[in-house]
């Protein structure tokens, strides 16, 4: 298994590389950070770039700050890097639980989370993260600038917002849990551990003082080309107790069975109730998790 022939380009700054892909025609340029998942696909001829622009060499890019429970992420940030850093992982469950389930360390140590925007798979851990925390992309070319939430990145399959002269350059989020009375959490099923997802699912709860729904965000992968959100819907169940019941009538939100992908390695029905299970799961244990600090604000994480 070999790649077609491409130009390799190296640069040394995001200018350079804007200027690369600026020159470049229809979709014959892809940029390099991690490769994880690129250069399978190259491999495999399922994707044929003339030209890659490398940015690995660009220095000072692999930022991960986080400051007053926001979070930035330069384009050479590393999976591994976050999973590594104490102050998100405390401050937000979900990413907590899902960053692990992201091929394997190997895979974790190369790849970038800025990457995996770019690269646009639905069952990406990161897509699902990213519409659930209200994610910002940005991107440059040359001449400009833009920003574009994760609620209207993804566009498809292997699909985003990104135009062919552009380049993502950072992802910003806020961490649900430095907020007071919020919990979140993540789970997913695969066939093996490092393997795609067939389903995800992640919660976001916030209670109020008297310990009823003040929020709730629910966003669920693997049943179409881009990940579902409960969306406008949620503000419905303001001022409700969190229960089971609420918990399930919440997941039968779901698409419909006729509405979601079938595929080689499960159907709709199966995916759908795959979906049901997790759904109920994470806003169960999200809902704990709100409950437990709302009980003791100190201890509560």
């Amino acid at each position: 298994m070999k790649p077609p022939d491409f130009k390799y380009v190296r640069v040394d700054s995001l200018e350079e590389a804007k200027q690369a892909l600026s020159v470049a025609t229809d979709d014959d340029a892809k940029v390099l950070a991690g490769g994880q998942s690129l250069v399978p696909l190259m491999n495999f001829r399922l994707a044929r770039p003339r030209m890659l622009v490398d940015i690995n060499h660009i220095p000072d890019q692999a930022y991960h700050r986080v400051e007053n429970d926001h979070v930035e992420l330069g384009p050479l940030c590393r999976h591994r890097d976050v999973e590594l850093d104490q102050a998100i992982m405390a401050r937000c469950a979900a990413i907590r639980e899902a960053v692990p389930h992201i091929g394997h360390v190997a895979v974790r140590q190369r790849g970038t989370v800025v990457g995996s925007f770019a690269h646009g798979d639905p069952l990406a851990e990161w897509s699902t993260l990213g519409v659930l925390l209200n994610a910002v992309v940005r991107v440059e070319r040359e001449g400009g600038s833009r920003e574009v939430p994760a609620s209207t990145w993804f566009k498809g399959f292997f699909d985003t917002d990104l135009d062919r002269d552009e380049v993502a350059t950072s992802v910003g989020f806020d961490l649900p849990e430095g907020s007071p009375l919020t919990g979140s959490a993540f789970s997913e099923v695969s066939r093996r551990h490092g393997d795609f997802c067939l389903a995800s699912a992640a919660a976001v709860v916030q209670l109020d003082e008297a310990g009823d729904i003040s929020a709730v965000r629910l966003v669920v992968s693997g049943l179409k080309t881009v990940p579902w959100s409960l969306g406008s819907r949620a503000s419905e169940y303001r001022g409700q107790a969190p229960t089971e019941a609420l918990w399930t009538r919440l997941a039968g939100e779901l698409p419909g069975e006729k509405e979601i992908t079938s595929d080689l390695h499960a159907s709709g029905a199966t995916r759908r109730a795959m979906a049901h299970a997790l759904a109920r799961r994470v806003l169960f244990m999200a809902a704990m998790r709100a409950e437990k600090r709302r009980k003791d604000p100190d201890n509560g994480r």
